[in-house]
């Protein structure tokens, strides 16, 4: 029997309370309080008191299941378009979470200023580091163009 059902209810019970309690993030008129990956949880807020708010309900569901949330891969990014980002703190059953300028999540990065220009050229370095691996085989004479695009097509 597998375990994820005992993690995914306490992750819905807390989900639902956020979304009773707070007002997440409106993205074309839809009310967005989390996005979810297995147990990656990330929540938004318009506010600081909105955003502690959330992680209190997350924090108190999550205890009445003998769960907790891990403080050490838990980080506060605050997405601003403005150059000055004032200090954010949130502190959860006596610890500060950390506030940090950019994190990965889900592959992609994200930045306090949500721009995409880290992202894209973190993705052109990847491309060129992998085609750099495969370099010889990409350019190797005696291998036909319609292998080297099958290669290709396969590789991407």
């Amino acid at each position: 029997m597998s375990s994820l059902p005992l993690l995914i209810q306490p992750i819905e019970e807390s989900i639902k309370e956020i979304k009773v309690n707070t007002n997440g993030i409106s993205i074309n008129g839809q009310k967005i309080h989390s996005i979810r990956f297995a147990d990656d949880i990330a929540l938004m807020a318009e506010s600081t008191v909105d955003l502690k708010l959330m992680l209190h309900c997350l924090d108190t569901t999550l205890t009445k299941f003998s769960l907790k949330i891990n403080r050490k891969k838990t980080k506060v990014l605050v997405l601003s378009k403005s150059d000055q980002q004032n200090a954010t703190i949130i502190i959860i059953s006596n610890e500060s979470i950390e506030q940090v300028k950019k994190c990965c999540y889900l592959g992609s990065l994200i930045t306090e200023d949500n721009r995409s220009t880290k992202e894209i050229k973190r993705r052109i370095a990847s491309a060129i580091q992998a085609y750099e691996k495969k370099r010889f085989l990409l350019t190797y004479e005696n291998l036909s163009i319609q292998t080297r695009k099958c290669f290709i097509k396969s590789y991407i």
